[in-house]
């Protein structure tokens, strides 16, 4: 196998498509009968939405290389500083986390493949293997409220109407229990008055209270007896 390229890791700044330009690169190489690791990773993916979905990733790496698409890229030769450097690139150009976790997966998983087709030195795949994902860490969304914007909200409620003394109690109970706005549940269901009145009846159907009554008293008659029997 022709190992006849460099290891080039661009320095900040730098224009990295002329300064991978045939890193890994190798036409010939490619249609010398090996195995494409690429290809054969693709292959072991079930969904075609994810299949379509890495070989854009690959092929972004690929090109970062300097070859034409991932059918051209000597992957066998791919070093854990080849990774490195094309992840840095990327952080630079402003991608998210998810994103470049999803460019290590789709790397390691090539690489596992060109291990298993023997056009990889064991060490290589190991050492790309080790790599670690980034830790995501994301703020929780929406902030509490300050004094002066509860005061705010409680005094734009109308106390002389229906509604606006709804929207006081509602606001009260989410502020004095520290409650989301996911768990606004009377004015989420203020458009539908019958799941309003299903989700705010405190007691049950009339029709179902004498029954539920009657099995109350008797199942408590039960563990009554029981307990008097066990004694």
């Amino acid at each position: 196998m022709s190992t006849d390229f460099e290891v080039m890791v661009p320095p900040e700044g730098a224009d990295s498509g002329a300064t991978q330009k045939g890193m890994l690169s190798a036409t010939a190489a490619a249609n010398s009968g090996q195995v494409n690791a690429a290809l054969a990773y693709l292959a072991t993916l079930h969904s075609p939405q994810s299949r379509k979905s890495v070989a854009s990733k690959l092929n972004v790496f690929a090109r970062w290389t300097g070859a034409a698409d991932l059918r051209d890229c000597r992957w066998g030769e791919m070093k854990t500083e080849h990774v490195l450097a094309f992840l840095a690139k990327q952080e630079r150009d402003g991608i998210s986390g998810s994103t470049s976790n999803c460019y290590l997966a789709a790397l390691k998983g090539v690489a596992q493949a060109a291990w298993l087709a023997r056009s990889m030195e064991h060490e290589d795949y190991l050492r790309i293997k080790s790599l670690k994902q980034r830790r995501i860490y994301r703020l929780p969304t929406g902030r509490a409220l300050s004094f002066d914007e509860s005061r705010n909200l409680l005094a734009g409620c109308d106390a002389d109407t229906a509604i606006g003394a709804r929207d006081r109690a509602v606001i009260s109970l989410m502020l004095g229990c520290g409650l989301r706005r996911s768990s606004d549940l009377p004015r989420r269901n203020s458009r539908h008055p019958h799941r309003q009145a299903r989700s705010l009846q405190p007691f049950p159907h009339p029709d179902r209270q004498g029954r539920q009554g009657e099995e109350g008293v008797s199942s408590a008659a039960s563990r009554t007896g029981s307990r008097n029997l066990d004694s």
